[in-house]
């Protein structure tokens, strides 16, 4: 009886088996029918993101970064941008701008410091590049923060013929809309001062 509940306590006590973790746990019918699986899988932004992210994140935090767990909090990440919340994505613009610029600096101090021309100049347009995508992401994070307002104007409104949009033009003004007869007898209409050949 004793050694029954030892065995009993030993198994409660042991920890659950270790998952593999670059296996992809999922439940759900969804999921029974592998081809289904397949395509669902292989069609998810949020699964093929978590697989490239846990690859590229393997260096730093280690091969044991579980991609069931990983996939769930970029679940959870995605949903909260959909409620409304942007402090994630925010952080995230802050973090990567923050990083660029010290990118930025890095190849700018290396670039002050080359032998040679080349290696001034390979220095030196890394570090641009690295200034300029900091630049877009300070500027996305200012967008997010501060949308602009958007306002729709009708084409009536505006004495415009929405025609034009639909062949690729921009809205022109009815008076600048000039009709033209082509060699094999179609009616060309298209915004005055604009030369076509029929």
């Amino acid at each position: 009886m004793a050694t029954k509940r030892k065995a009993t306590k030993e198994a409660a006590s042991a920890p659950p088996p270790k998952r593999n973790p670059e296996a992809l746990g999922l439940s759900g019918e969804q999921y029974d029918d592998p081809v289904k699986r397949g395509a669902l899988i292989a069609s998810s932004p949020v699964v093929r993101g978590a697989v490239t992210g846990r690859k590229y994140a393997e260096p730093v935090f280690g091969a044991e970064l579980d991609l069931t767990a990983y996939l769930a909090e970029l679940n959870r990440q995605a949903a909260a941008v959909r409620a409304g919340d942007l402090s994630g994505v925010e952080a995230l613009l802050v973090t990567q701008a923050n990083t660029l610029d010290m990118i930025f600096n890095q190849f700018a101090r290396k670039a002050a410091f080359s032998e040679y021309l080349n290696q001034m100049q390979a220095h030196l347009s890394l570090a641009l590049k690295a200034q300029a995508q900091c630049r877009a992401t300070l500027e996305a994070l200012a967008e997010i923060k501060n949308p602009r307002p958007l306002a729709f104007v009708g084409a009536r409104q505006a004495g415009c013929r929405l025609t034009h949009a639909a062949r690729g033009c921009l809205f022109a003004p009815i008076d600048a809309i000039s009709t033209t007869e082509s060699r094999s007898g179609l009616s060309v209409t298209a915004p005055t001062g604009v030369q076509l050949r029929v």
